[in-house]
């Protein structure tokens, strides 16, 4: 057992602290059925690193982890690869193309249990409300026979049941993380600090799919899903492109001027139209804080919002001869 007590932000020091030096073998599992990449993603870049099924109807995942100070590696109990980490570059495998993993920055941030077990959390994950109280002190506790705390943390307001977490006393690393009452049950099975591993396995020399790749792929699937989209309101409600005079009231905003008077400048933060339609007895539109017009013509209910801007009525009534909506 370890020491007889340890303060809560003493946990969490331990918890985020690096130990460059150390080496981790062992193997992890987890009822949580997908693993997710989190990360902001902009229209025109995919994320580095992609969704991977893991537990599914038959039962719990288990992976075998190796981890040498910040790399790691992940392979499925038959031996197959699921994820290598190195210091400057991770590659994440899938089972439809195993030899040609997705190649990415060594920077990636998986939502998932299997995460929060192999990698350390960043300093602000304590921050804010989200299971970062403890209802009480951490306690000493032991798992797999070795030193451990566990604590538990209080859940959000919009959450219903805490979490638990049982922390190594020696490393710092999540051992296990349970929530018994929402089903969510992931931990070590096999844990040994100072396993002898080979610096090799943090590699991959083999083909990829490089982010550049990623990304066109993805810009190419909008503009395949815009084309579709353009082509059906061709088919279903009126020729392309529609033309609409907006009333825009607020300041131009500066981007940049100069001594001679020149500048560059925009109204609004990129004033928009959004176009919605309904069956009469459907009224589930998306809402906004925007200006809204509603309407219903013959079969169909309308709706159009003006993001950042107002509609004259004659600018709305000429958008609704070109939709070919009349009012009724």
């Amino acid at each position: 057992m370890p020491d007889a007590s340890i303060s809560w932000s003493d946990l969490q020091h331990l918890m985020i602290t690096p130990q460059p030096d150390l080496t981790v073998r062992g193997i992890v599992s987890t009822d949580e059925h997908e693993l997710y990449f989190g990360s902001f993603e902009s229209e025109h870049q995919a994320p580095p690193l992609t969704p991977i099924v893991l537990a599914d109807e038959d039962g719990p995942a288990t992976l075998h982890v190796r981890i040498k100070g910040a790399r790691h590696r992940l392979d499925r109990l038959d031996g197959t690869v699921f994820f290598i980490q190195d210091t400057d570059r991770a590659w994440q495998f899938h089972d439809e193309h195993p030899n040609r993993p997705d190649e990415g920055g060594s920077e990636v941030s998986y939502v998932g249990t299997v995460w929060s077990l192999v990698v350390r959390p960043d300093r602000d994950r304590f921050e804010g409300n989200d299971f970062t109280r403890p209802t009480g002190p951490p306690r000493a506790t032991e798992y797999l026979g070795r030193a451990a705390w566990e604590v538990q943390l209080a859940p959000p307001s919009h959450k219903p049941f805490p979490l638990t977490y049982v922390v190594d006393a020696e490393t710092g690393l999540l051992l296990q993380e349970r929530n018994e009452r929402a089903g969510l049950l992931a931990g070590w099975l096999e844990f040994e600090v100072g396993a002898d591993i080979d610096d090799s396995v943090f590699g991959w020399n083999g083909p990829v799919v490089t982010e550049e790749e990623r990304d066109a792929a993805m810009w190419a699937e909008i503009q395949a899903e815009r084309r579709e989209g353009a082509a059906w309101v061709e088919q279903h409600i009126t020729p392309q492109p529609v033309t609409v005079q907006l009333t825009y009231t607020g300041p131009i905003q500066v981007n940049e001027h100069e001594k001679d008077g020149s500048f560059d400048g925009c109204l609004g933060s990129d004033p928009t139209l959004s176009i919605g339609r309904r069956p009469l007895g459907r009224r589930d539109f998306w809402r906004a804080d925007a200006s809204t017009y509603q309407w219903t013509s013959g079969e169909w209910r309308w709706q159009v919002m003006a993001h950042g801007a107002t509609l004259t009525p004659e600018s709305l009534r000429s958008l609704q001869e070109q939709l070919r909506a009349l009012p009724d």
